[in-house]
């Protein structure tokens, strides 16, 4: 039975949560080395990820249609990826942290939005590149094995 793309998307957005939290996690034991930070893992800010993770699966899903060229399945994904990453992970922090920080009478300088985003776009370029590479790689290899057959050729 072949699943729907919704179905795939789910499975897709499940996967990057779990790996996604079990990251922080891991990276939060290590920094504190006793006890998890609490607010890290504030409700807002996992079901901000888990929103996140939803629009990279359907990132990624529309890396699988046939029907549209290399170059446009890039922008769709590279718009949502960074769509997604700025109005559900970046905006809502800064948010949280500048809100923090009032509440402690303090103040808050928010990192510029131009590094943030060169930051996150050579994270991006790299992890594209690398999948890129992979799929390119295979369909090569698809292609080589497969045996080429003459359009213009009559068989006789």
């Amino acid at each position: 039975m072949k699943k729907g793309f919704w179905t795939k998307v789910f499975e897709d957005t499940c996967l990057y949560f779990t790996v996604a939290s079990a990251v922080i996690f891991v990276i939060c034991l290590m920094m504190t080395r006793s006890t998890v930070y609490g607010q890290l893992f504030s409700a807002f800010r996992m079901l901000m990820l888990l929103g996140f993770c939803f629009v990279s699966a359907i990132a990624n899903r529309s890396l699988a249609s046939e029907k549209t060229n290399e170059f446009t399945k890039l922008l769709i994904h590279a718009t949502l990826t960074f769509s997604g990453f700025f109005l559900l992970i970046y905006k809502p922090l800064i948010d949280d942290n500048i809100y923090q920080a009032e509440l402690a009478s303090g103040s808050y300088v928010a990192p510029n939005v131009f590094v943030v985003f060169g930051i996150v776009a050579v994270v991006y370029s790299l992890i594209y590149g690398i999948s890129f590479s992979i799929r390119s790689k295979e369909k090569k290899t698809k292609n080589k094995n497969s045996e080429y057959k003459s359009v213009y050729k009559s068989s006789k």
